[in-house]
């Protein structure tokens, strides 16, 4: 290292540049004017230093100072420690062999799952079941016919509804219950296998659940019908009817009653499961009204129903005739056990016309020309405020006289705008119609009348048509001819004029044969030419009806027109059905022997044998999809032969 050179300067002083404190008190030592003893004033005096001359010495003056030389560093290199390593000890031929036989390995894990995955690609996986229907290995294709035809029975087997003794079967096609097979096909595991995959398939395999489709409508309808008549006693709600002009009493009853919405989803998931029952147990239920309620409302309705009623706007008086306020008025219960009123004045007034066609408003529909359907627009218009109007006519109806009402009118606009109907989607012909009968005769005239009240109506996706909400009460109506008759149709009661069953069922047999949903459908009680067998109704007001639902995605446009011989009917939309209808033959005829008419006023006809006939209606969608087929029986009544009295001969 090398000496740092010795400094002969004097030291520094710290206080050298610090101006001289000054305080107003002394040292004691200093106060005073003497020194302690030993203590010297070069230390402790006020006096100044004086430097005495350095005392005289023998000593040699000091020698120069000179740097002390100082090598360069040396560069040191430090070598590392030698390491003593012990020798490995040589590889055996057993070591030599692990490191091979972990590629091959790896190569045979690799093959063992990249061969079965290439092969299991694309089609339904091995060991995959759907209800214990076996579609591993299968494309889609072939999966969709082996379920279409494997779960047959899983799909229609009845699912049982049960309370205590009581039981009730329900019919899954009848029920809106059905598997979708596309959807379920669409389910199963396909595609590029993983290897747990691939040990699922080798090991066992997977169950499937089916996709169940469920038409909750038709589902609640057969609960509250079906199940309820089997399990409920009836509660009878306090009401009156009318027979004809007579107001009849319906008088109150307690009962039980189903909770219909439970019902249904325990029925639905009993589908699929047939080690379910649906067991039930049906309430205690109460009407709301009273016995003196319903007579206060006979008493009343009898006023209702005495004298028309007079309604006028504009210069127009038209008149609503005992028989159209009876089929306008219903009862509801009120609050404190008695009946209230309600006029439908929308039903009662169809028909009538108060201000000019052009003045009123026109939903928008289609004509068919040069074989095409073309946008008839819409547009609004003056029309009857039907809420009004019923209130003020329940406010006359007890009068004996000065039964008139000005009919209060409105701005009304089209139920179905030109946008809705063009994208509705009526563009093909779905079905075409015919039905033969004899001219000349009053129910012609119906007939034709009912093909022009129907005609042009565009029934939307998810809607019902009705025949007798379409047209109304037809007795004594304009446009209808003919005495209106009472029918008893297999237990519905009814009155209406000739003809109407005609035009029911030709269309009828447009829907059935469009693959629409037919909800209400009652043959006659014996067969009548030419009706076609099996696949005819009768209709009466206000009922039995033909009631049929658009279960498309698409509208549904009625053309109808009639002449004196035939009535035709086309039925507008997509099409979105392939329909075959097939019938077996007539068996189990029956037949009455003749009867003997009466003296005055005989019509002989012919009679008819009873007999039994099954149809059997079959839907394909466009996209393949098979629906459950749906048969019918129907079961005919002989109706005897009248054979009426010679001229001259006694009865």
């Amino acid at each position: 290292m090398r000496n740092a050179e010795a400094s002969i300067d004097p030291p520094t002083d710290p206080f050298g540049t610090d101006s001289e404190a000054v305080s107003a008190r002394k040292h004691p030592v200093r106060a005073g004017g003497s020194l302690p003893p030993g203590v010297t004033s070069d230390i402790f005096g006020s006096a100044p230093l004086v430097k005495s001359p350095p005392p005289e010495t023998s000593l040699p003056p000091p020698a120069k100072v000179e740097v002390w030389p100082v090598a360069a560093p040396r560069k040191v290199t430090i070598a590392p420690l030698p390491v003593e390593v012990e020798d490995l000890p040589d590889e055996g031929p057993g070591f030599r062999w692990v490191r091979p036989a972990l590629f091959v390995v790896a190569g045979l894990l690799v093959l063992l799952y990249a061969v079965p995955a290439f092969v299991m690609a694309g089609n339904v996986y091995p060991g995959t079941t759907v209800l214990g229907v076996d579609v591993g290995g299968m494309n889609a294709r072939q999966a969709t016919d082996r379920l279409t035809t494997g779960l047959v029975s899983a799909a229609t087997n009845a699912i049982v509804v049960r309370d205590g003794a009581k039981s009730e079967r329900i019919s899954p096609e009848r029920s809106g219950l059905s598997i979708d097979i596309p959807a379920t096909v669409r389910a199963l595991p396909m595609g590029f296998p993983s290897p747990a995959d691939i040990w699922r398939a080798m090991t066992g395999g997977r169950e499937v659940t089916p996709v169940v489709r469920v038409d909750s409508a038709r589902l609640g309808e057969v609960v509250s019908t079906q199940v309820a008549r089997a399990m409920e006693r009836p509660m009878v709600e306090g009401d009156v009817t009318f027979d004809g002009l007579r107001p009849e009493p319906v008088y109150p009853k307690e009962g039980t009653a189903l909770d219909v919405p439970r019902v249904v989803e325990a029925v639905r998931a009993a589908y699929l499961n047939p080690d379910i029952i649906v067991d039930v147990k049906p309430v205690e239920a109460g009407p709301r009204a009273t016995r003196d309620g319903v007579n206060r409302a006979v008493a009343w309705a009898r006023r209702a129903v005495a004298a028309p009623v007079t309604l006028t706007y504009g210069g127009v008086s038209l008149e609503l005739a005992p028989v159209d306020i009876a089929a306008a008025l219903s009862f509801e219960p009120g609050e404190t056990g008695g009946l209230e009123a309600r006029f439908d004045a929308a039903v009662a007034t169809r028909g009538m016309r108060f201000v000019p066609e052009g003045e009123a408003p026109r939903d928008a529909t289609f004509v068919i020309a040069d074989g095409r359907p073309k946008l008839v627009p819409g547009r609004p218009g003056i029309g009857i405020d039907t809420s009004k109007l019923g209130a003020q006519i329940i406010a006359i109806l007890s009068r004996q006289s000065g039964r008139a009402v000005t009919v209060p009118m409105t701005l009304l606009q089209p139920d179905m705008d030109d946008k809705e109907a063009a994208a509705i989607g009526i563009k093909d012909e779905l079905v075409r119609v015919d039905m033969s009968y004899s001219c000349c005769q009053p129910r012609v005239t119906n007939i034709k009348e009912t093909a022009r009240r129907v005609n042009g109506t565009i029934v939307r996706p998810g809607e019902t048509f009705s025949l007798n909400q379409a047209t109304g009460l037809r007795e004594g109506r304009p446009g209808y001819a003919g005495p209106a008759e009472p029918v008893s149709i297999r237990g519905e009661q009814g009155r209406d004029v000739p003809g109407v069953s005609v035009a029911g069922t030709v269309l009828y047999n447009a829907a059935l044969r469009s693959g629409l949903e037919i909800v209400e459908a009652v043959p006659h009680e014996s067969f009548l030419p030419p009706y076609p067998a099996g696949v005819e109704v009768a209709v009466s007001y206000p009922g039995p009806d033909l009631v049929w639902r658009n279960d498309t995605d698409y509208g549904v446009l009625i053309q109808a027109t009639a002449t004196d011989t035939v009535m035709t009917v086309s039925l507008w939309g997509t099409k979105t059905y392939e329909v075959t209808i097939s019938q077996s033959d007539r068996t189990r005829f029956t037949s009455n022997l003749p009867v003997q008419g009466p003296e005055v006023g005989c019509v002989p006809s012919a009679g008819a044998a009873g007999f039994t006939i099954v149809t059997t209606r079959e839907r394909v969608r466009l996209d393949g999809t098979v629906e459950t087929p749906e048969s019918w029986k129907t079961v005919y009544k002989p109706r005897a032969e009248t054979v009426c009295p010679e001229a001259g001969t006694p009865g």
